[in-house]
């Protein structure tokens, strides 16, 4: 509603309208889910099949240093290449080139958040453990494989979203046995170990990077460039902000020598578009969650719906699908549905 108030001072009151429009269409996401009794977990199945094919399209474009393979069979007018405007990439300690993996997505980070939320809910069912054989191996084997995914997209924001979110479920696991919490553990590690074996180097300039990674301190510098440019926006009309979706309309009128691109952070972006409320919401947002995650330790089905957008939250500390781009927005009131449904569920329960 706020959003849709925007349009009143809004540098285009049409952009705000339209930008409004499509959060109304989460509103009905969300409220389409709330209140639902399907089990959506029975996509499960087809969890497998997905994780083999972008794991494979993914190392594939590791390997030759190109989208070309997902090129071919999405017809993308574009081929991404390492050194090419625009492609994500890495560089070790001696300069060699890594692509990040794409996938089928048009960015490794969208990926990551593909292979996270893939790894959490194999992680939940794997804790709830399985009673046949197959469904034991099909929720370790998925598991190994969405964290080796996870691995391959090098998404630094990803990877700590996954992590805090998967120590949440692990917590919660306990409930149902000690030793599938364990079991758990081993094989996260052990993947993770086997990718620290096989990209080290790479891994190491993307947490801490030398000279020879000057693609990544370059985009490191370009990000602080552009979170003081959000600081910025939010100076110059910090009560209402520039109005909803209007971020680089914003940018353009007012910023000089920053880089003119879309802040990588939920809060920087709400702040510049919606002013001071802004804040509130999103902060409103995070606590609600965290409330919801506490009400929902005792129950594992609850607490993986809830680390699901515990996880999207975090990593849009570092990104901006949640907040700037249409499918990630209704990604979030599906994950705030599900969660709103979840909670009610653990109400009813007896205690």
């Amino acid at each position: 509603l706020w959003g849709t108030l925007s349009a009143l001072w809004a540098l285009d009151a049409g952009l705000a309208l339209w930008t409004a429009a499509e959060w109304w269409v989460v509103v009905a996401v969300y409220l389409s889910v709330v209140n639902g009794g399907e089990d959506w977990r029975a996509l499960l199945p087809l969890v497998g099949p997905l994780l083999v094919v972008e794991l494979m399209i993914g190392a594939s474009q590791m390997a030759i240093g190109s989208t070309l393979t997902s090129g071919i069979l999405l017809r993308w007018g574009k081929d991404f290449r390492v050194g090419d405007p625009g492609a994500s990439y890495l560089l070790n300690d001696v300069g060699q080139p890594l692509l990040r993996a794409y996938g089928t997505t048009e960015h490794p980070n969208h990926l990551a958040a593909f292979a996270g939320v893939l790894a959490l809910i194999l992680l939940g069912v794997w804790l709830a453990g399985p009673k046949s054989q197959a469904g034991r191996w099909r929720a370790g084997g998925g598991l190994v494989l969405s964290v080796m995914l996870l691995g391959t997209t090098f998404s630094r924001g990803g990877w700590i979203a996954f992590s805090l979110a998967a120590a949440y479920v692990l917590i919660c696991g306990l409930r149902e046995g000690r030793g599938r919490v364990v079991a758990a553990v081993g094989l996260m590690i052990a993947t993770a170990s086997l990718f620290f074996f096989g990209f080290g180097p790479w891994i190491a300039q993307r947490i801490a990077p030398s000279e020879a990674a000057w693609v990544e301190i370059k985009s490191l510098q370009d990000r602080a460039l552009v979170a003081e440019g959000a600081w910025e926006l939010f100076r110059a009309k910090p009560a209402l902000g520039v109005g909803l979706g209007n971020y680089m309309q914003g940018a353009v009128e007012h910023l000089s020598g920053q880089v003119k691109a879309p802040v990588h952070n939920t809060m920087a972006m709400a702040l510049s578009e919606l002013g001071l409320m802004g804040g509130v919401l999103v902060v409103g947002l995070y606590a609600r969650v965290i409330w919801l995650a506490w009400r929902a330790r005792a129950d594992l089905a609850a607490a993986v719906g809830v680390a699901l957008a515990l996880g999207l939250l975090v990593a849009n500390a570092f990104d901006l699908y949640a907040w700037g781009l249409a499918p990630g927005r209704l990604f979030l009131g599906l994950l705030c549905g599900f969660c709103a449904s979840d909670s009610a569920g653990v109400d009813s329960k007896s205690t």
